[in-house]
Order: C-alpha cells, then structure tokens, then sequence
C-alpha cells in the first residue's frame, strides 16, 4: 500500500498546525511464552490504514494462515497500538519420552504401563534463543500402598504390591476369628501413595489365654467351663479384653465375671414409725437357706411373720420379709381435749355446733411416744357462695346455715329462669353451697358503628347501598370480658352480572354494552357486524349478590345477508310480495337447500 498523504489538521495558529495522521505504534505483548511465539516485526511504524503481517516465530508451527495487523485510517493518536489477531502457533514435536507414544495419525497417547492425558509443553528460552518442548500428564501405573489397619486384629499380608485393576483378600489374625473381605486397587492407579480400598471387615476375640493367677471365687472344670467356687454364687462368664499393651504385642486375656461370695441376710433399715413398731432383733444375721421372725414392738400387737435367706445369698440386703400386721390398740386418754369434743358416760362425742362422729386413735410419734388424737368432729360453718359471675346474683347466698336455701337469680340487664341453692345439714365446709346456674341470656347491647356493608335509618339495620340481604343484629356473650357485644349479619356485596352463554358462534354478538352490568341495570345485546338482526334487552337480578350470576334475558336472532354469488347447484327465488327468499337444488343437483350462517367474510348455501 502506497504512503498515505496527510492533510494539516487546523489549529488556532499557523505555527501550532500538526499532521492529521500518526503511524501506530508497535506491537506490545506481555507474556513471555507469547512474546517469543509471534514475529510482529514487520509491524513496525505502520502508518494510518496501512496493515502488516504477523506469523508465528520460529521454531513454532503456525496452524492455519497468519494474521493482520491494522493501524486505523486517518489515526491522529500518538503511540496507538495496532488492532490485531493472534494467529494459531503450536510447540515444535517433542523428542520421544518414556511413558508415551504416537498414532499413526500424529496424536501423542500414554505408553503400556502407563496412564494420565499427554500434552505437549513448550517453555521459551531466555531472549527468545529457542523453545523447550517435552511432554508430560503420562504417570507410570504403580501398585496401591497396602491398607492402615490395626495388625493385630487384621491380617494384610496377602495385599504386597496389588496392581491396579487388581485385589487380594484381608483376613482375621489369629486368634481372632471372622469372615474375610476383598481389597481392590483402582484401575490405572499412578499413585504409590492410594491405598487398597476394602469392605469394612469384623474381627471377634473368642479365645485369649487364661488369667495367671485365677482371680478368687472361680474354678475350670475338667472340660474347660468355668464356675463358680466355693462360697461363691452366680454365672461365671469368661470374655476376652485387650491388654494395656495390646498395639505393641497383640497380647490378650480373659476377664472373669459373674461370681460373687455368698453372705448371710442382715436386718433391713427401717425408720420413723416403722422402727417404732417392727422388731428385727432375731433377724440381725441370717445365713443362706435359713429363716428368722419378725415381731411387732410393744405397745404394738399383731401376728409374727417369717423371713428368709434365699439359698447362695450374694447380696446383703437380701432378706425376704412380710410386714406383721402391727396396730396400737391402746392409750391413755388425751391430757387436753381439743375444741369439738366433749367425753359423756365415758364415751367421746362431738361438742355443740360440731358434727361428725367422734373418735379417739392411738398415734406413734417419731421418737416412738405414744399419744391419744381425738378425730372426726368439724365445725358446723355456714355456706358462702361469692359473686363469681357477672351473670348470676349471688346477692341471697352470701351466708348461708346449715339446713338452708337461697335464691339465685338473674343479674340485670340479664333475664331467665330462677334456681335454689341449698346448704346441707351439717355442713362444714364454707364452699359447700349446692346449686345449679340459672339460664341468663341478654338480647340488648350496644349499636356498633356504620360500616362494612350495615347502615341504620330511622333505629332500623338495613343494608348499606352495594349489598344486599336482610340486617340482622345479635349480642354475643363475651365470657371473658362478661360483656355482650354487637354482631352485625346478614348482608352481603351485590355483584354484576355476567354474559351469559352465547353459544357455539360468540363472535355472532356485540356485547360490547353488557360488561359487568350492575343488579338491576339493563343493556342490550346485538347483532355483531356482518350479521344482521333486532336486538335484545338483558337485565341484572335486583340485589344480585352471585358473581356467577348471568344476565337474563334470550339472545337476538342473527342471520346474514344473501349469499352473492349464488354457488353452483342452487337456484334462489324472491318474492316481492312475501318479501321471502327461498333455495332449492338446481337441476342435476339432490338435496334439500337451506341457508346457513358460518363465521367468515361470506355467507354460503348449504345442503
């Protein structure tokens, strides 16, 4: 390309006046390897709309064809850098390595024996004095390293050197017993490092040597069962447990359980009361299989019972017993009489204005003193119903005696019935009034305020404008707050109306008047362009309140105009008179000719 010519840019004085066009400035590139993969150096000092050529440096190979350069037409920035594209530069073929090889179509490939993805590396030389290329993400396959397990409970000796892809079986060390499980190297495993992978593997320790010396109260019979020795009872059990220095040796022994040394039976603890009346003096040591008596303590009378050791005792505490049946027959007479009680012809009865039956019990203190307790007298007390009810007057109950009633009434502004609440005979209880709740309804409360559909006109409710219904007012029982509240029922949103159905042909209608008519509005419907004919009035029910509700009314009858031209097979006759049209088959055609209006530009004949 010819030197482009550059018109002076104008400028506010002749001596400030500047070429319009700079050349672009060279191409900078800051990674290193690309830096040494492209020959930019015929792009250097490329003037406006000027292009140069870039390649791939040597030894590169370039893959398809170079690139451009461009420095823009009529560039007036200094130091612009070219717009440019990278062609395809590829590393030289690297020199055969170990662990990898080469198709017949070029392409590098793992060696046998080795796996991975090869790829091709090439990293420049220092000044870009050439390239080093060599391969590499080919590993050489090695055997899996061998589990970490615990080696004296499994053995791993059969799992040296696993190849990939291969297994070995994991086994029990003896003396443990248990199934055994399969390790598998991974297929193509290049690491030393990954280890045989196995199904979890359960080792019991069912036999480990004999304790040396045995532990006390355990003997072996001659056909190796362990039992318990004289003196001692229960189930010997042997179980094998883990030395302290198990890691180091694997060594194991037998840990004996189950036999305890037979005792005697001593007395049970008992306290309070109990100490008072039980005697356990014979029963302070009783040996197994042997038996003792426990007596009641005097004042107390009552039957002995029997206790027993059971035979091989190894508990203490074991003493099997039955309570005697220990009562307090007798005591002196109480030192003071209490209120409500009074002694006549030496017979305990209850005091004047008490009521019960009398009654002198013989009682045991903790400290095992016996004292007399006279019970069975309570105070005759009058009945005292409180105001508990806002509803109820209680007004009449408030005391009330033994042996009489009250009434109980209606609270105003409440009204119903009446009932009676009675206290009695020998009451001794102040909340001890019988009485049921009189039946108290209210049917008066306060008016609420206008609104949500409710209006009231002249002390009337009434449906507000847009609902209608019948207003109804009710009171509701508040218990909580005992207090009547207003309810307002009864009416409901009026709704419009919907179209009502029109039929396989909608589109026959001009309903354009009739969308949501209010109850008892009225609208009409027509007859929709081409079609011809009257039209009908609709009407929305008065107080409407059914969103679901249609209009009422019966759609117009819609025809179309003459069919023009008369189609082939038809013969049309007019008569002036009737003003009626009328169809028939032409000659050559059968049928019974009628017409029939189809939704479309034009009406057409049909039979």
């Amino acid at each position: 390309m010819g030197p482009v010519v550059c018109a002076a840019k104008p400028a506010v004085s002749f001596a400030d006046q500047k070429p319009m066009c700079q050349p672009c400035a060279a191409i900078t590139i800051d990674d290193p390897v690309k830096r040494c993969m492209f020959n930019t150096t015929t792009c250097e000092n490329v003037g406006p709309g000027q292009t140069c050529e870039i390649d791939c440096a040597a030894p590169f190979v370039r893959v398809g064809n170079t690139s451009m350069g461009v420095c823009a037409a009529g560039n007036s920035v200094p130091n612009r850098m070219l717009v440019w594209e990278e062609p395809t530069c590829t590393c030289p073929e690297p020199v055969p390595q170990q662990g990898y090889s080469k198709d017949s179509a070029g392409h590098w490939h793992c060696a046998q024996g080795f796996a991975g993805m090869p790829e091709i590396v090439c990293q420049p030389l220092p000044g870009c004095l050439g390239v080093q290329t060599f391969l590499r993400g080919c590993d050489k396959l090695v055997p899996c390293a061998m589990p970490s397990v615990d080696n004296c409970r499994f053995d791993v000796s059969r799992c040296t050197q696993v190849p990939p892809g291969g297994s070995c079986e994991i086994h029990c060390q003896r003396p443990l017993t248990g199934n055994h499980t399969v390790a598998v190297c991974k297929d193509l495993n290049t690491d030393p490092l990954l280890e045989l992978e196995y199904f979890p593997l359960t080792c019991l320790l069912e036999s480990c040597p004999d304790p040396s010396p045995w532990p006390m109260g355990y003997n072996k019979t001659p056909e190796g069962k362990w039992t318990c020795a004289n003196g001692y009872n229960g189930t010997a059990r042997n179980r094998c447990e883990l030395s302290d220095t198990w890691t180091s040796d694997c060594s194991a022994a037998a840990a004996l359980t189950g036999c305890r040394p037979v005792v005697p039976c001593l007395a049970p603890t008992v306290t309070g009361t109990e100490f008072c009346a039980l005697d356990f003096s014979a029963c302070t040591s009783v040996d197994p299989g042997e038996q003792c008596e426990v007596h009641c303590k005097n004042p107390y009378t009552g039957a002995k019972t029997e206790a027993y050791c059971p035979q091989g005792n190894t508990n203490p505490n074991g003493l099997v017993w039955t309570r005697p049946p220990c009562i307090l027959e007798t005591c002196d007479e109480p030192g003071t009489i209490p209120a409500g009680f009074r002694r006549v012809n030496d017979v305990w009865e209850c005091a004047q204005s008490y009521t019960g039956f009398a009654q002198k019990v013989c009682d045991m203190t903790e400290n095992c003193e016996v004292r007399a307790v006279l019970q069975g007298c309570a105070q005759l007390v009058p009945c005292q119903a409180e105001q508990s009810d806002c509803r109820y007057d209680m007004y009449g109950c408030v005391s009330v005696q033994p042996g009489s009633s009250c009434r109980i009434r209606c609270q105003v502004p409440f009204a119903g019935t009446e009932t009676t609440g009675t206290c009695l005979d020998g009451n001794t209880a102040t909340d001890g009034l019988v009485w049921s709740p009189p039946v108290c309804t209210i049917d008066t409360c306060a008016d609420p305020a206008d609104g949500g559909g409710y209006q009231k006109v002249e002390n009337v409710w009434e449906c507000a404008p847009g609902y209608s219904g019948m207003a109804t007012k009710t009171c509701q029982w508040a218990e909580d707050a005992c207090e009547a509240s207003p309810v307002l029922s009864g009416c409901v949103p009026e709704q419009p109306c919907r179209l009502p159905d029109l039929g396989d042909v909608p589109c026959m209608y001009d309903t354009s008047g009739c969308m949501n008519v209010e109850p008892g509005k009225v609208c009409s419907i027509r007859c929709q362009a081409p079609y011809i004919g009257p039209q009908t009035d609709f009407t929305c029910p008065v107080a409407n309140a059914d969103p679901e509700m249609p209009l009422q009314g019966v759609l117009p009858v819609c025809g179309c105009a003459e069919a023009n031209p008369i189609p082939p097979g038809y013969n049309v006759t007019r008569d002036q008179f009737e003003n009626t049209v009328t169809y028939s088959c032409a000659t050559g055609y059968g049928g019974v000719a009628q017409k029939v209006c189809l939704p479309g530009p034009h009406p057409r004949g049909g039979g």
